[in-house]
């Protein structure tokens, strides 16, 4: 058995590498589909607004964002104005002419937990994000590509599949 090191002769010599990522460590990963909208007007403004009330989202001053509550407070919905990047505006500046809104993102993040993201939450965001398409928007990807149902399906399944280990502990 060879017990001769490998390391390097010279300090200077020492070349950083990235640890492998692993999904289940991907502590900051989050889903966040984009809504564009291709003709901002206050009518969709309006519309956004009511879509917002009725999930019964608040407005958190503090971070410009709408939060949609989720089964558990440590994860919930944030929607953010997509340009300017995360400014919404407030309930009262909705309807004017300054603040006509032509996309939104919903960010849903993981939770702290290695599970991964929570099904009843993941359903909401896909719920969520094609309620707001329904007003007259498209659905972009991380990649800004239209998001279709599929790939809706596609997030689905994967995520129960990575939750099925847990399904006979709990």
């Amino acid at each position: 058995m060879n017990t001769s090191s490998t390391l390097p002769e010279q300090e200077d010599s020492v070349e950083e590498v990235a640890p492998e990522k692993n999904e289940a460590d991907d502590v900051g990963a989050a889903h966040v589909p984009s809504l564009m909208y291709s003709q901002p007007s206050i009518e969709i403004n309006k519309k956004l607004l009511l879509c917002l009330q009725g999930w019964q989202a608040h407005y958190d001053a503090k971070l410009q964002v709408y939060i949609v509550s989720g089964v558990t407070p440590q994860n919930p919905l944030r929607v953010a104005n997509v340009y300017p990047p995360g400014v919404m505006p407030s309930a009262d500046s909705f309807q004017q002419e300054t603040t006509l809104i032509g996309g939104v993102s919903a960010i849903l993040e993981k939770p702290k937990r290695k599970r991964g993201f929570d099904k009843v939450q993941l359903e909401k965001l896909i719920t969520f994000t094609q309620e707001l398409a329904a007003l007259g928007g498209e659905i972009l990807d991380a990649q800004r590509q239209v998001a279709t149902s599929k790939a809706f399906n596609a997030t689905r399944h994967k995520q129960l599949t990575r939750l099925a280990p847990y399904s006979l502990k709990e």
